[in-house]
């Protein structure tokens, strides 16, 4: 019985999962990639996060040179990534909870409106 309750627990952990930790993170993460180094790099060049969603869509559908956002150096050493093979309702969840888990502005703290408000 306690074999039972254990392997549904885990199929249900395994099944919420989600497509940025499953794909996105398990392949940067392989290939040594930092996404704090991507986030900044798109946060920097296109700043509000509907741009920054709509860019990295469009990358992640159709990668080129001219899209990409990383140094040429590191073109050079791992090429151009393979399109994403996700649904599009699946990427934008990625790129959602992507660009929630490295958001800059739940780190920032207004010290002088914190102590007084």
């Amino acid at each position: 019985m306690v074999n039972i309750v254990i392997t549904l627990l885990i199929t249900t952990i395994f099944m919420q999962a989600s497509s940025f930790k499953n794909e996105c993170m398990r392949c940067h993460e392989k290939q040594n990639i930092p996404f704090e180094m991507i986030y900044k790099r798109y946060l920097i060049k296109y700043s509000s996060k509907s741009t920054i969603k709509q860019a990295i869509f469009k990358m992640c559908k159709n990668p080129t040179i001219e899209r990409s956002l990383v140094p040429p150096s590191f073109l050079r050493r791992y090429g151009i990534k393979q399109a994403c093979t996700l649904n599009d309702k699946d990427l934008y969840n990625a790129i959602e909870e992507f660009i929630n888990f490295y958001d800059i502005k739940k780190n920032i703290q207004l010290k002088y409106f914190d102590e007084n408000f």
